[in-house]
């Protein structure tokens, strides 16, 4: 496995007080949903976590192939090998970290092989679609094949218009210290 280097992005203050905050909340709970509005560098803090477990296993879901690949590239950018998954597009999945569109996961087969790993955290950006049918399925095989990983949901805006609660994946709410996009 390859060495991760540190990240080359200075935080800011109010995303190290946050990242603190999170891993707080993980000695508590084991899913956190932490917000962050718009702008404030919700990606910088999601793989900023990943580089401070190297020895980890680390699974990221997203819904959108311009979210996969940016943390594709930035995760890989610093250092950290990850693969990624989505669609037909299947590269470095032994890799400590793998980026994973839903919409691929939810396929039987897939998530067959994505269970059979044993995650140390799941991380989901924009959190809110949790709820959705595929990711209610995916994250309930995954609580089941490894109850002990810790789960990290990120966005801007934690709530359904449907009123499905998030707290069916998510014990804990982190709200940030930054109240204002910069």
């Amino acid at each position: 496995m390859k060495n991760r280097k540190k990240s080359e992005t200075k935080l800011r203050g109010y995303q190290v007080e946050d990242t603190k905050s999170i891993e707080n909340a993980w000695k508590e709970f084991r899913s956190v949903l932490y917000q962050l509005p718009t702008g404030g560098g919700k990606s910088v803090i999601l793989t900023n976590l990943v580089s401070k477990y190297p020895k980890e296993q680390v699974l990221i879901f997203a819904h959108k192939k311009r979210l996969l690949t940016q943390l594709h590239e930035r995760l890989n950018g610093m250092g950290i090998k990850t693969g990624i998954l989505y669609g037909q597009k299947s590269e470095d999945l032994d890799a400590p970290v793998v980026v994973v569109s839903i919409l691929t996961a939810v396929n039987d087969k897939r998530l067959e092989k994505l269970t059979a790993r044993n995650w140390d955290k799941v991380i989901i950006d924009e959190a809110r679609h949790s709820r959705t049918n595929s990711y209610d399925k995916v994250l309930t095989a995954l609580v089941e094949a490894c109850p002990m990983h810790k789960l990290l949901g990120v966005d801007a805006t934690p709530h359904r218009k449907d009123g499905k609660r998030l707290d069916k994946h998510f014990q804990t709410l982190v709200n940030s210290t930054e109240t204002t996009a910069s």
